[in-house]
């Protein structure tokens, strides 16, 4: 399109939501280029590739990566643009740019690729369906080709003979080796690796929303013991309710790749009718499973006190807590000397300490100290997906039973544990060693 396509001042654009999504198609041209180059001594002298541009002086042309991020949208005139990933496109503007831009060209081009995604709401999911209607012949459309390479509905996923219908190049991209492993991880790792596998190996579109953990696999890593032992070191998590809400502090104790967890919650929430929870809460309250306060409102005052009296048992580390529901508690804390640490709870953020939970309930390698609200709330929790396959846990849309603020102050406490400062390194416990020439 760039070189032999004869178009005089042609215009191409590599597209994504982000501007290292469509360098990756660009990166790929450019190293073609490059080869070409070498191997030519005729193209070597017309083209040049730059950082982020493969330009041609002759025709004036110029092939560039481009993101929906980019302020450099307006204006274009493209006679091909690419658009890789679409299932990440929040909108369809980026295809839009494109198409209306290519007005001025006689034989203009735009290629869309993609693998599923979670939204069927999005527009590449739309898009999708109509293509089916032009593949199916309902609808016509001779200026569209379109190709979908995916398993149908009624096809085992776990099948290998069925692979090839998503992978025509099974075998060589992927290698068959690659694509057992997905498949055992898929059946063994939980639902996240499940829809990772079904969507980026075999092209399946998936819900956002999925039950996160079995109630077996939670039982299963049930503590023996029924408190923390004495010499256990924590990282805390704090998350803030709302003030007429459920409150939870998790404790974890790396050494024990134990948790503990304590809930903290205004006695009103057992009497008042509005709530249909309420037998849950009184159950809660009657097994000492549930701290409660008198009132209408948490009792943020008892809850620094609770943590004060913790510290004094054992060295809490730090605490984290999610700043959207920080509260006067958290300066408080941080004036009674502890170190209270930010921990976001958008995607970026709470995405790698979700998975990395969830595969060691899978693989039974934590254990927490059994309560059945713990319990209870594992089994309220749903995964929100976005379109970079990031998860975080979610209440999901039911009307009951929708707490699950203990399981997120598990996945808070453990993502300290990842951190450099306060993860397991060796450096943490004994320091830095020098080695001498004479220790060699």
């Amino acid at each position: 399109m760039q070189i032999a396509d004869r178009e005089q001042g042609a215009e191409i654009y590599s597209a994504a939501t982000k501007k290292d999504q469509s360098k990756i198609c660009f990166n790929a041209a450019a190293a073609m280029v490059r080869k070409l180059k070498a191997e030519s001594p005729m193209l070597d002298s017309m083209i040049t590739v730059h950082t982020n541009a493969v330009a041609m002086l002759q025709n004036e042309s110029t092939f560039k990566p481009l993101s929906a991020d980019s302020d450099t949208e307006d204006g274009l005139n493209p006679h091909c643009g690419i658009i890789d990933e679409y299932h990440a496109h929040k909108n369809d503007g980026m295809v839009k740019i494109l198409e209306t831009g290519m007005g001025a060209r006689l034989q203009p081009l735009l290629l869309i690729i993609t693998t599923a995604g979670y939204n069927r709401q999005s527009p590449c999911y739309k898009f999708r369906n109509v293509c089916i209607n032009y593949l199916e012949g309902t609808l016509k459309n001779d200026s569209t080709f379109a190709i979908i390479f995916t398993l149908d509905e009624d096809d085992d996923p776990y099948n290998p003979n069925n692979w090839i219908k998503a992978n025509p190049n099974l075998g060589a991209a992927p290698y068959v080796s690659y694509m057992e492993t997905q498949a055992r991880n898929a059946q063994t790792e939980g639902v996240t690796a499940e829809i990772e596998f079904k969507t980026k190996n075999l092209n399946i579109w998936t819900d956002t929303a999925a039950t996160w953990i079995s109630q077996d696999n939670i039982k299963a890593c049930r503590s023996e013991l029924s408190e923390l032992p004495e010499d256990a070191t924590l990282l805390a998590a704090l998350d803030l309710s709302s003030t007429d809400d459920i409150t939870a502090l998790s404790v974890y104790a790396p050494k024990y790749s134990l948790f503990h967890t304590y809930y903290f919650c205004p006695e009103d929430k057992v009497k008042d009718r509005r709530n249909t929870d309420k037998a849950v809460y009184a159950q809660f309250q009657a097994d000492g499973d549930m701290f409660f306060n008198d009132g209408n409102v948490i009792d943020y005052a008892y809850i620094r006190n609770f943590i004060h009296e913790l510290a004094v048992q054992y060295f809490i580390r730090a605490i984290a807590y999610d700043p959207y529901n920080s509260s006067q508690l958290v300066i408080q804390l941080t004036e009674d000397g502890h170190e209270c640490i930010k921990f976001g709870q958008g995607y970026q953020s709470i995405s790698p300490p979700t998975k990395e939970l969830e595969r060691l309930i899978l693989a039974e390698e934590i254990s927490y100290i059994y309560s059945p609200v713990i319990e209870w709330m594992f089994s309220n929790v749903e995964m929100k997906r976005n379109a970079e396959g990031h998860i975080k846990p979610h209440k999901g849309n039911r009307d009951s039973k929708n707490k699950i603020d203990g399981v997120v102050s598990m996945i808070m406490a453990y993502g300290l544990s990842m951190s450099d400062e306060y993860g397991d390194s060796v450096y943490n416990s004994r320091g830095m060693e020098v080695l001498t020439a004479k220790d060699k």
